[in-house]
């Protein structure tokens, strides 16, 4: 029997990703929000956002017809919801899970990249979340678009040699944006058993760095590079096996496959086919892709969102290449 059962939701951070990036789609088909996702979903009941800035709550009552709460404090005795949306600033991830749970016993947490900025703090969203029976799950959107199932049947398919080797260029900062990459590739081949960093590059403050650093894997490597966003803003990976090329570009907006192929104008020579497979996600249904993982997760089907656990395995590796780039920025300037 089909589960019917719908879901209330609570938004805490009404800023671009929560509400504005899609606030003035004139189309009505952009979902690049958890507001909008939400919002338009048959199976979710968008109750109420929580934001201590005026214009914010002002801009997502006008939207949404929702009341909007300037803490969550002022929120506490009005809600029961069944989803709590954590998409304030990563400084206050914590404090506002730790909040949630003193008011409420949602059944799920949707939280945004990254859980924290050190791993100690992630931790304890987790298992502040496994001490209510709250499912934790974060925003890394990418795994749970369509395409991404096309690129892990590609790899099972075609990925025949134990190696594979690729190039990530990654914009505004490790743990603001590389950490997508990182994640993705952790999602497609397995845990990270290697870590070595070629340069410490250059800090954002207050929290990130931009380091040059090798990632292994069971079978193969990528290597990470920084791309100053002043210039530009770019973010892509490009690998390559025995079977042929994967290439994400454009931040991911575009995905493309390239079979090996025998050369018919040279016989013995194998190049990359000049017809490209173009398996590239919608990503005007960003949000929405999120929001149909979850509701999988609550129902108790097969979900491909990125679990708490996940996400805190993530973090251990961004850690672990701040641990590393601290000691190589330390032995070059001692």
């Amino acid at each position: 029997m089909a589960n019917n059962e719908t879901y209330s939701v609570v938004l805490i951070g009404l800023g671009n990703v929560g509400v504005f990036y899609d606030i003035g789609d004139l189309t009505g088909k952009k979902y690049l929000t958890h507001a909008k996702a939400f919002s338009k979903h048959a199976r979710f009941d968008l109750v109420a956002g929580i934001d201590p800035n005026d214009e914010a709550r002002a801009t997502f009552t006008k939207a949404y017809s929702r009341i909007a709460f300037a803490s969550l404090d002022d929120a506490e005795s009005n809600l029961e919801p069944d989803v709590v949306v954590i998409s304030s600033p990563t400084d206050f991830h914590l404090d506002s899970i730790e909040k949630v749970f003193r008011y409420w016993r949602p059944k799920a947490v949707l939280c945004e990249k990254p859980l924290a900025y050190n791993y100690p703090d992630a931790q304890r969203i987790l298992e502040v979340c496994n001490t209510y029976n709250a499912q934790l799950f974060v925003n890394f959107f990418r795994v749970c678009d369509p395409s991404t199932a096309k690129v892990r049947q590609i790899i099972q398919d075609n990925f025949k040699s134990p190696c594979f080797s690729g190039v990530a260029w990654y914009s505004k900062g490790l743990k603001a944006n590389g950490v997508h990459f990182v994640n993705l590739l952790q999602d497609l081949f397995g845990d990270v058993t290697s870590i070595k960093i070629i340069s410490s590059g250059r800090r954002l403050k207050p929290d990130d760095l931009e380091p040059e650093f090798e990632l292994r894997f069971g079978s193969g490597k990528v290597v990470f590079l920084p791309c100053k966003s002043e210039d530009y803003f770019h973010n892509s990976i490009e690998i390559i096996a025995s079977g042929g090329r994967l290439r994400y570009d454009n931040s991911g907006m575009k995905v493309i496959w390239q079979s090996a192929e025998e050369d018919t104008r040279f016989p013995g020579y194998v190049r990359l086919s000049s017809r490209e497979r173009d398996i590239s996600p919608d990503y005007d249904r960003i949000q929405l892709n999120v929001v149909e993982q979850l509701l999988n997760a609550l129902d108790g089907k097969p979900a491909t969102i990125c679990s708490g656990r996940t996400a805190l395995s993530t973090q251990a590796v961004i850690t672990q290449i701040e641990t590393l780039t601290n000691e190589d920025d330390h032995h070059e300037h001692s």
